[in-house]
């Protein structure tokens, strides 16, 4: 659980940087974030 909330945390964090990006890098982020998660599986 507390690994959740930890991601949950830094994915918060990351939302608020991609609301001053532009769309191509908001996608780019999500992308390799998503990457990130899945290669922790």
């Amino acid at each position: 659980m507390n690994e959740i909330l930890d991601i949950c945390k830094r994915a918060k964090a990351v939302c608020g940087e991609l609301l001053r990006l532009d769309s191509r890098a908001k996608f780019e982020i999500l992308n390799a974030v998503a990457d990130e998660l899945l290669a922790q599986k």
